[in-house]
């Protein structure tokens, strides 16, 4: 229920075009490692949905619905890794609303991005070595196999979610002494058969080597470009409280009385909290942090909602205090659901009308170059889609060429433009105020709009405006 409040109702990350794009043919993608796993099992949903007589168009709803339904196991998962830690039921209850209910958590959660799946795995994986440590025989290998399996699993989802391995590995330490090495090993064996059978697959994609170099290169020198300031972090401190604000509060209250809270209760549980709360701390120094509050989601349930549980539930020790408090969740969600929605309505319009827009230009040539700021990643689906029906129809493809802000804007963008004029391209250029999110989109926008402003191309019949 948080996710449909919250979450838009359609793309509209960037990635999530890109991920849609990826499952309709296939092809991994240009972020890390390429995403093989979330990548392959997209595409295999895709195919699937294909073939069962869906459209191109229902592509991205079917994957959102299925990505919605694995990001919601965080929350009973996370109950379920409470009680396993001796948490009271009131307890597992609160750690389970504390997920369930966080405001970034539901918003990355109802898109087609690898982020919400990704805390999903890990908490699994985590939950599974909880159970595996206490286990004996075939039981406690299987345990131990899966532990290890899903955060594989985890990893080519999302590479950071390796942070994680330490979890795991130290839970390993808890087993009995015999069986620790042969844990270890199975853990190992679990955790690179999926990835690395991922990651092989992966491998097997034309242009893959070159891809991951590309993405290592852009990274590299984004980082010169945009170095990490006060701003940044900053940004990172609202971000914790945007995994909600009265969760956060409360987990800062717990890790104040550590001692006391965490350490006195169980090894397991200091081991679980501290291993969420390393990647989460390292995460405020993480270039882009500033983008989004959903790099924090990986370490949101154990470093945060878990350790926020005993003091919610301390807070909450009376019926009218659970009232008040579970209002105060509740009611956290319901205002950012309605503050997003204000928000992204104008940009969801205009991506919900990209499609239309680009069937009503037309030229003689079938090519065109379109300039735009968050409205790039949708040209570039429906590029892609584009060339898929085209290839079903037995005709040539329309070739819509964009400009996007980011890693690929031109150096100097004047020439760039002027080039494709000279070629006899048409270029649209998308100067709406929607169209451009976030300092570094804007920042080109005004590059863009001197250009159009200039006397070549204001007076140019083949530069159109949107």
């Amino acid at each position: 229920m948080a996710i449909r409040w919250v979450a838009p109702n359609g793309p509209l990350y960037w990635d999530s075009f890109g991920y849609t794009a990826q499952a309709v043919t296939g092809q991994v993608g240009g972020l890390g490692l390429g995403r093989p796993l979330f990548v392959l099992v997209s595409h295999a949903v895709a195919a699937l949905s294909l073939k069962l007589g869906a459209s191109l168009s229902d592509i991205e709803p079917i994957l959102r619905a299925l990505w919605t339904a694995v990001s919601a196991l965080a929350a009973p998962i996370v109950a379920l890794a409470a009680s396993r830690l001796g948490f009271s039921s009131t307890e597992r209850r609160w750690a389970a609303l504390a997920v369930a209910l966080s405001p970034a958590m539901a918003h990355a959660s109802g898109q087609v991005l690898t982020d919400g799946p990704a805390v999903a795995l890990i908490a699994a994986s985590t939950t599974a070595a909880l159970f595996a440590k206490d286990g004996e025989g075939a039981r406690e290998a299987g345990l131990w196999l899966a532990s290890g399996a899903l955060l594989g699993a985890a990893v080519v989802f999302r590479e950071p979610s390796l942070a994680h391995a330490f979890t795991m590995y130290a839970l390993v330490s808890l087993g009995p002494k015999g069986a620790r090495s042969r844990s270890w090993v199975t853990a190992t064996v679990g955790l690179l058969l999926v990835g690395g059978l991922s990651l092989a697959w992966a491998a097997r994609q034309p242009g893959w080597s070159d891809t991951v170099r590309s993405w290592v290169s852009a990274m590299r020198r984004e980082r010169a470009e945009h170095p990490y300031t006060l701003r940044d972090l900053g940004m990172y401190v609202a971000w914790l409280f945007a995994l909600g604000p009265v969760t956060t509060t409360a987990a800062i209250a717990t890790w104040v009385r550590a001692r006391s809270e965490i350490v006195a209760r169980s090894k397991a549980f200091a081991i679980v909290a501290l291993g969420s709360l390393g990647p989460l701390a390292l995460l405020a120094l993480y270039q882009d942090i500033s983008f989004s509050p959903r790099y924090l989601l990986g370490a949101m349930p154990f470093a945060v909602a878990l350790v926020a549980a005993p003091t919610l539930a301390r807070w909450g020790r009376t019926r009218n205090r659970t009232i008040v408090l579970a209002t105060a969740l509740i009611s956290t969600v319901v205002l950012a659901g309605n503050v997003m929605s204000s928000r992204e309505r104008a940009l969801r319009v205009a991506i919900d009308t990209v499609e239309a827009r680009l069937r009503s230009e037309r030229t003689e040539r079938g090519e065109l170059v379109i300039v735009t700021g968050q409205l790039c990643p949708a040209v570039q689906l429906a590029q892609r889609l584009e060339r898929v029906r085209a290839e079903r129809e037995g005709r040539a493809p329309l070739r819509w060429i964009t400009v996007c802000p980011g890693w690929d804007w031109p150096t100097n963008l004047g020439r760039a433009l002027e080039q494709q004029l000279a070629r006899g391209t048409p270029v649209i250029v998308d100067l709406r105020d929607e169209s451009w999110v976030g300092e570094r989109q804007r920042a080109a926008r005004v590059s863009l709009r001197d250009w159009a402003a200039t006397s070549s191309s204001a007076n140019s019949s083949l530069v159109r405006r949107w």
